[in-house]
């Protein structure tokens, strides 16, 4: 096993992510808004290349405080109000 699991649990409880969280009918929203805007920027070939992921993951993340990734790119095209924030 890679990692150290409580260490990673220690992390995640002090920054106050909580789990699991369920997926909402808000996050099914947010998804189905997020995909009108990823149509919107493959007519304008700025798509990322792992869509279906980045929807449902940027959906999510939109409930909290924003999402720590190294795609920025790839989440401020489809979701531009998440907070984004990149190693």
């Amino acid at each position: 096993m890679i990692g150290d699991q409580t260490a990673q649990n220690e992390f995640l409880f002090n920054l106050g992510v909580t789990w699991p969280e369920a997926w909402t009918q808000l996050d099914t929203e947010e998804a189905h808004r997020a995909w009108q805007r990823y149509i919107a920027a493959r007519r304008g070939s700025k798509a990322t290349k792992r869509l279906l992921a980045d929807i449902l993951i940027g959906a999510f993340a939109s409930r909290f405080d924003g999402i720590l990734t190294r795609n920025e790119s790839d989440f401020r095209t489809v979701f531009p109000s998440l907070t984004v924030t990149a190693p």
